[in-house]
């Protein structure tokens, strides 16, 4: 049998969502060149290959964090992803932003929650296991984990 990544990536490929440019880099929101862009909003239109993501990230949720309490989907890329694991885990959902909107009646850019420990869902597959404290703001983190 085939592995997760192998079939996101044939998916992926098969959905027109890789897009190769090599005269042209892309400029990623991160200001990073790249000759490399892949479109991950386009999967969800396809409820078949967005099922193996959201099957994925559950299946990395169980089989290594077993005890988190709430998943973030970090705006606005993952939003989507990060409700579909929730929902598929029966577990509160929130979304982080990096910074908060200049228009937010507060100056925290989170959705209020008593959890211990969040499972940050990040556009492009990546992800980041964090523990909370009670004082902790929960902002984007950097996300260091890829799927």
């Amino acid at each position: 049998m085939e592995n997760v990544e192998k079939t996101i990536a044939k998916q992926l490929l098969g959905i027109k969502a890789v897009k190769l440019d090599v005269e042209h880099p892309f400029t990623w929101a991160s200001g990073w060149k790249s000759p490399i862009y892949c479109d991950n909003r386009k999967m969800l239109s396809y409820p078949t290959e967005r099922k193996v993501i959201c099957n994925a990230f559950v299946n990395v949720i169980k089989d290594n964090f077993k005890d988190v309490d709430v998943i973030a989907g970090v705006a606005t890329g993952a939003i989507a992803y990060g409700m579909m694991v929730a929902e598929a885990l029966d577990k509160p959902f929130i979304y982080v932003r990096p910074k908060p909107k200049d228009h937010e009646a507060t100056t925290d850019s989170f959705a209020f929650i008593e959890a211990r420990t969040a499972f940050f869902i990040s556009p492009f597959g990546r992800f980041r296991y964090v523990q909370l404290t009670p004082s902790i703001v929960l902002r984007a983190p950097s996300i260091s984990y890829i799927l």
